[in-house]
């Protein structure tokens, strides 16, 4: 069973890999802010559900935070700022872009070697 499961996962990644190695556009992130105004506390107390939202576009700063803070590099032996069993990480976060400034709207995977998108499908894809 796990021999099986080894090999699933092989390939997987191997699949994944070789799509990345294929993306022509790739978008290099600003870099995430580390300090903030406001503490963990404060944003935790703060914190509420929306149901609402806003038509104004999100920046290309914002969105690289948000990338950042969800599965970014946080040294240079490969961890992140989120936790994994073994350091495996294998969630990947995708991103469809549909009103960002200074982004194409398409389909984007998230590299956090590189803090960098690659566009995997050119398009709003929201509709």
């Amino acid at each position: 069973m796990i021999e099986r499961r080894l090999k699933y996962l092989f390939i997987s990644i191997t699949l994944c890999a070789m799509s990345l190695a294929h993306s022509s556009d790739t978008i290099n992130l600003p870099g995430p802010r580390l300090e903030s105004d406001i503490s963990v506390e404060r944003a935790i107390h703060n914190r509420r559900s929306i149901r609402e939202f806003s038509n104004k576009p999100l920046s290309l700063e914002e969105i690289s935070q948000l990338l950042w803070s969800a599965q970014g590099m946080t040294d240079d032996e490969g961890l992140r700022s989120a936790p994994s069993a073994g350091a495996l990480y294998p969630l990947v976060l995708y991103l469809v872009v549909g009103n960002v400034k200074g982004l194409k709207p398409g389909t984007y995977q998230y590299s956090p070697d590189g803090h960098q998108l690659l566009r995997i499908k050119e398009g709003d894809s929201r509709k």
